[in-house]
């Protein structure tokens, strides 16, 4: 009978090959069934490492029909990689045979799939990927036996690794099965039958090619007729230990000219060819055009889409720039195809080019994947060398984040990474979305007499009350030859008093004056009031108007939090806790991710604006709940707030950016000031899909919830389903003589609500209780059922 086993997170970690043991005499067999040691990155029987190995789940030993073997589960967010290390110094021709099955995990129907590979320089890198065997989620009548060669590379090495890597297929849904192997035997081979590989292939320059082999090759790695698509092919040379081979060419490969070469009917020493033909892809690029990007639509005012992004590329220099084989290697996804861009001409590529055209009236060629994010980012194009043509790295506080304009770098002289050589541009395109009019010039330069625009550089900043003093910088750009000013004023909405929460050196309304010409920012400073008084949030909103000789930018306001370092925790907990969700309840975005509920005892509300929330006790400020979605980040009153700790922070308030280790850490919940801990909990390992939670609801004991309660009351009833789908009973209840009766035999633990352990029985339906004193106390089934009881006499 096969241990329980379940599912478990990704924590896919490379092995370093120093100093860890290594089989040196063959042949070798293993049958795994010595002890495993358990834990991360670890030797967990000699000469044998895994990334994540437990007791019954992810790496473990398994038990089959009472023999131990290898098992290994795959999941959505765990792959194994198992690795045997050989010193193969006085062997050559090595193959590692083996047995293996598979057993039903679960309803899914997704394949396990085993794939092994080598590595003969310590797991820097790895050759001879094979797919080795691909198994159904169903049992197996027996093993199938299964070989894998070495390639000759290894041939008498002494630091070889032999990776055994486990994944479940895409094709399908839910679980994939259990992957059993065992009577692993490596030993030397009497002939070399494994077939040579192509490593890597490498463009030395514009005459020559590289190209690194698996194993030495014989006279035919040097007939150019194995060699083909690649125009003047002169010469092929064999390096002095038969394992490269240098391709020439005269003329040359050319520039930005996408080519395929293909390899095929060359033959290591004992004759073996390739198993198929290899294809080698690439443009040969090394140029450097004067290329700058001069305008971005990151953010245009779209709902749910945003098929109207593009940049643009500029040739700022005196000769036409080669674009093919040059390529984002930051931001979106694109590589240039063949094409010549003249001087003074511009470059658009967008991510819907159809969508592009009909807005801003001009052709744009599609870029392949990826989106412009809305955060800001850093945006690099190189050449095929890896050379940095251009970069830079925008930021909402440039301005036009979703209000309908583009930015675009007027002076294409300026440094395009400073925010204040980027303005809004001013030039109406296309129908209004979303009632907002678009502002763009793609395969224009900014107009002549373009305005100067004049924002605040950052639209919101947080602190707490104690901080001391406040600078809000407000900057202009493309300024002219007269003066500009705007004027600067506390909205309505805020509830800060100067004099009671800040004071300063200006009074508001204020008019800020810009010299002619002057491009840069000026400061306001407030001073920041700290009273003893524990006060809710207050904001402080000041925003621009009557503008002269400029206009307003996107970032037309300004909201100040002040957090009250006086406050005190409310009293609410981390009351449940999921670490590894395989497949129990998805989020909004269909995504099985870990979670984090939080229970409110009280009667009034709590919002979370601003708190923290964190898995490391030496971080406190490590995610930090936005201030600006209330109806989001409020507990209601005796209710639930589940948060997604799926380290995918960028879906929403409720969405962390850290998820949660199966193999168990710290959670804190944080005030506002980043100091006070409101809750905290340290978690033991636990399986997928089961909980860790409070016996009762905020209360002090901790207990597995084999059927979760997300959203809903910890506390358990006196009926619980079991998995044949029988009510399963506990009675009389409360319980008043020495027996508890349960509905029918099962295999139970018993626990106090304080989560301590009391007593464990195996199929009984009695449950001794004449020891207990009076109170409630909590049965977990096998099964993971939980029924409560009361002790009343």
């Amino acid at each position: 009978m096969l241990r329980p086993f379940f599912l478990s997170i990704l924590l896919c970690l490379t092995l370093v090959f120093d100093s860890f043991a290594q089989v040196s005499s063959l042949p070798y067999t293993q049958g795994f069934s010595g002890n495993f040691s358990t834990g991360n990155d670890i030797e967990f029987i000699p000469n044998w490492y895994g990334n994540e190995v437990e007791t019954e789940r992810r790496i473990f030993q398994g038990i089959l029909a009472g023999n131990p073997l290898l098992g290994i589960i795959p999941t959505s967010a765990f792959d194994a990689d198992v690795q045997l290390r050989l010193d193969l110094s006085a062997y050559r021709l090595v193959s590692v045979g083996f047995k293996a099955t598979a057993a039903k995990n679960g309803d899914g129907t997704r394949e396990t799939i085993l794939f092994m590979e080598t590595s003969v320089d310590g797991g820097t890198t790895w050759i001879s990927r094979r797919e080795v065997l691909r198994f159904p989620n169903e049992d197996r009548a027996g093993f199938s036996n299964f070989r894998y060669d070495l390639p000759g590379a290894a041939n008498n090495r002494n630091s070889v690794l032999v990776r055994f890597f486990v994944t479940r297929s895409e094709a399908g849904n839910g679980t994939a099965p259990l992957l059993l192997i065992d009577d692993v035997l490596v030993e030397e081979s009497d002939e070399d039958l494994s077939s040579p590989e192509v490593v890597s292939v490498n463009i030395l320059d514009a005459q020559r090619i590289r190209i690194q082999f698996s194993e030495a090759m014989n006279a035919s790695a040097e007939n150019i007729s194995n060699y083909s698509g690649v125009a003047n092919l002169i010469s092929a040379s064999r390096s002095a230990n038969n394992q490269q081979v240098t391709l020439s060419f005269s003329p040359d490969l050319g520039i930005g000219i996408f080519q395929t070469l293909r390899i095929a009917g060359v033959q290591d020493l004992a004759g073996n060819s390739l198993t198929q033909p290899f294809f080698f892809d690439f443009v040969y690029n090394p140029t450097t055009p004067n290329l700058i990007f001069t305008e971005i639509m990151y953010n245009p005012p779209e709902t749910n889409t945003d098929s109207l992004e593009f940049l643009e590329i500029y040739n700022r220099g005196s000769a036409p720039a080669q674009l093919g084989g040059l390529y984002f290697a930051d931001g979106i996804n694109f590589t240039f195809p063949t094409a010549t861009l003249a001087p003074g001409s511009f470059y658009l590529i967008s991510v819907n080019s159809r969508a592009a055209r009909n807005q801003y009236g001009v052709e744009f060629v599609q870029w392949e994947s990826g989106a412009l994010n809305n955060a800001g980012e850093s945006i690099v194009i190189k050449n095929s060398q890896g050379f940095t043509i251009d970069s830079f790295n925008y930021s909402p506080a440039w301005g036009s984040n979703g209000d309908g304009s583009s930015l675009a770098l007027c002076d294409i002289n300026s440094d395009n990474n400073n925010g204040l050589n980027w303005s809004q541009a001013t030039t109406s395109v296309g129908p209004a979305i979303n009632n907002l009019p678009v502002f763009a010039h793609p395969g224009e330069l900014c107009p002549a007499d373009a305005s100067p625009s004049i924002r605040f550089t950052e639209t919101a900043l947080s602190v707490l009350e104690n901080v001391g003093s406040v600078s809000i910088e407000v900057a202009i750009v493309n300024s002219n030859n007269t003066p500009s000013s705007v004027r600067i004023v506390i909205d309505p909405a805020s509830n800060v008093l100067a004099g009671t929460d800040f004071t300063s050196t200006i009074s508001f309304p204020f008019t800020m004056n810009f010299e002619a010409g002057f491009i840069g920012t000026k400061s306001i400073t407030l001073n920041i009031i700290n009273d003893a008084v524990a006060e809710p949030l207050k904001k402080l909103i000041l925003r621009m108007d009557n503008p002269v000789n400029a206009i307003i930018g996107s970032n037309s306001t300004y909201e100040l939090t002040l957090i009250d370092n006086d406050q005190s925790a409310p009293a609410i907990c981390i009351n449940e806790l999921m670490a590894s969700n395989a497949s129990y309840q998805t989020d909004e975005f269909g995504e099985y991710d870990d979670w984090i509920e939080i229970y409110n005892p009280t009667g009034q509300p709590v919002n979370l604006a601003l708190y923290y929330i964190t898995d490391d006790p030496n971080n406190l400020m490590k995610y930090r709940f936005p201030a600006d979605e209330p109806s989001k980040t409020t507990i209601p009153a005796n209710g639930f707030l589940i948060v997604w700790a799926d380290n995918q922070s960028s879906q929403g308030a409720l969405h962390t950016n850290f998820a949660l280790s199966a193999a168990g850490e710290y959670i804190g919940l944080v005030l506002p000031n980043g100091t006070t801990i409101v809750d905290s909990v340290t978690f033991p390992g636990i399986a997928s899909d089961v909980s860790y939670g409070r016996s009762n609801d905020c209360g002090s004991g901790w207990i597995v919830f084999g059927k979760p309660t997300l959203g809903a009351s910890n506390l358990t009833s006196s009926v619980a389903e079991l998995s044949n789908g029988k009510k399963l009973i506990a009675y009389p209840n409360p319980v008043r003589t020495d027996l508890l009766y349960l509905s029918e035999p099962v295999n139970y633990e018993l626990y106090d609500m304080m989560g301590r352990f009391l007593d464990a029985q195996i199929n009984s339906n009695r449950v001794d209780v004449s020891t207990l004193s009076n109170g409630m106390y909590i049965i977990r089934t096998s099964e993971g059922a939980l029924l409560r009881f009361i002790v009343g006499r």
